[in-house]
């Protein structure tokens, strides 16, 4: 009943991981034993793509996002999903933020492709490297007890936190737009709505 996303798919993101898994391809040619690593979600198609050309590449991809369960993909085209876990599946190593995410992954891999097992063996976690017990101790300080205190009595009734990439491409300057038509549409939140844009 949604809208045909095959041009989209095809015209956009099938057409940018085959020009860079070509980019990628013309490297190896120069340096053949280079590994080729990959990242995020705008490039799950382009390990496969490398490897139908260079069979012996060494590629790695790590997926920065969280890896939804199979029934998720049933949003997609089943040709989609497919492909996009065959892409990965290409790749030597597939890591992932949480043992949660790969063991997605896996379950995907074994719903759409019968590849559970494979990617078991190629998926693995590597959360973000955060040393949480120091941030407990650091939360039980007194100079931080009594700033989270001060903060608190400042505190607005509604506060709206946005965390963003200084990325130009993550539109952060919409955000405070998106605030400001807010407070338009609804001037009861004046003084009782405040932004804290990190």
């Amino acid at each position: 009943p949604g809208a045909d996303l095959t041009p989209a798919w095809e015209r956009g993101y099938v057409a940018v991981n085959r020009a860079l898994a070509q980019a990628a391809v013309a490297e190896l040619d120069g340096r053949p034993s280079a590994p080729v690593l990959v990242q995020d979600y705008h490039l799950y198609l382009a390990p496969a793509m490398v490897r139908a050309t260079r069979p012996q590449a060494r590629i790695a991809q790590f997926v920065h996002i969280p890896w939804v369960r199979p029934d998720a993909w049933d949003v997609l085209p089943r040709s989609f999903a497919v492909a996009i876990h065959e892409g990965l599946l290409a790749c030597d190593s597939i890591g992932f933020h949480t043992e949660r995410w790969r063991s997605s992954f896996v379950d995907c891999c074994d719903a759409l492709l019968g590849r559970g097992d494979e990617a078991a063996t190629r998926s693995h976690a590597n959360p973000i490297a955060v040393d949480a017990a120091s941030f407990v101790t650091l939360a039980a300080d007194d100079g931080v007890r009594e700033r989270r205190s001060a903060l608190a009595a400042e505190r607005p009734e509604i506060l709206v936190l946005r965390v963003d990439r200084t990325d130009p491409s993550k539109n952060a300057v919409r955000g405070f737009e998106a605030f400001g038509r807010l407070l338009e549409r609804d001037p009861s939140l004046h003084g009782r709505a405040g932004l804290v844009a990190l």
